[in-house]
Parts: C-alpha cells; structure tokens; sequence
C-alpha cells in the first residue's frame, strides 16, 4: 500500500443505482484500479463521507438503500475487509456533510459537519474518537462577524 493513494467508495451508478464499489487511485500511476471486495458485506451508500486513517478508510452515514444511514464502517487497506463499527454513542444519520481527520494531544478523531438529516438541513458539529469508537457532539458558540 502506498502513502500516495486515493480511494473512492460508492455512489451512484447511472441506471444501477447505489453501488458499494471501491476504487484505488494511484499518484505515482496515475492510474484507477478496481479493488476487490473480500467481506462477507460492504456498505451501499451514497453521499456519505470518507477518509484514510491508519491504514484504513473510515466512511460514516451517507444513503443507503433502505435510508439515511448512522452507520460507521471502517475497510482495512490492508486485507481490503469491511467491518461495521460499532459505537458506545450513537452516531449522527447525516448524508451529504464532510469529514475531516484532526488530532487533539494524543487522541486521533474524525470531524463530521454539517449535512442533511431524513428531514431538514444540519449544521452541527460531530467527532468520533478512533481509539474509543466513541461520537460526541461540539458545542458550537455563534457569532456576528
């Protein structure tokens, strides 16, 4: 695996729909490669958000077929296996919001923002601890600038 990669994970796919395809971008290449998926099961989503952390891409909410998902999963870019993350909290059911990766001491998190809930737009703030697997929401304080 190299440092110089880029992964993208489902979406849509013309007249087929949702799909849970994944794709390896390579830098060095410049070329696309479609990886092969060795799990029992992988996530259907589309609109969701995703990053590499340690060796592995993490991809939270998104939809689903069935819905707006709350789901974490996390693929190991190692043997290319899915697994659902289970949390202590749960999780925000967000689909088109952003995730960004920010270290705080010694605590690695994911940062989720914004999006849509199954009804209505959302502007809060979320992180996901990685050691812990744990979600808490981020008071926010606003301000007239």
């Amino acid at each position: 695996m190299s440092q110089f990669n880029m992964y993208i994970h489902g979406g849509i796919i013309d007249l087929k729909g949702i799909t849970n395809e994944l794709w390896q971008f390579s830098q060095e290449t410049l070329a696309w490669q479609k990886l092969q998926n060795r799990s029992d099961r992988s996530p259907y989503l589309c609109y969701h958000s995703a990053l590499v952390h340690q060796d592995a891409v993490w991809i939270h909410g998104g939809t689903s077929p069935s819905g707006v998902s709350s789901d974490t999963w996390q693929l190991s870019l190692e043997t290319l296996k899915w697994k659902r993350v289970h949390s202590v909290c749960p999780a925000p059911a967000l689909y088109s919001h952003t995730a960004n990766k920010v270290a705080m001491g010694i605590d690695r998190h994911m940062v989720v923002m914004g999006g849509k809930t199954r009804t209505d737009w959302n502007y809060s703030v979320w992180l996901f601890n990685f050691d812990i697997y744990t979600w808490a929401t981020v008071d926010m304080v606003s301000s007239d600038i």
